[in-house]
């Protein structure tokens, strides 16, 4: 097993991951590292209200 094991992606690191905010990299390796990423259907709503209310203020 991996130094990351299992994990618990949460929101804030989707939408950093979205968003390419400076910790981008660090969430992106440490899933790509995980040998399983969990995700809540909480935080998969969360992280697509988030990026779909950024969409619509965008254009």
């Amino acid at each position: 097993m991996s130094a990351a094991g299992v994990i618990v992606a949460d929101t804030s690191a989707l939408v950093a991951i979205v968003f390419a905010e400076p910790e981008r990299q660090a969430f992106v390796r440490t899933i790509q590292e995980a040998d399983k990423v969990l995700l809540s259907s909480v935080s998969a709503v969360e992280t697509r209200t988030v990026a779909a209310a950024s969409a619509q203020a965008c254009c």
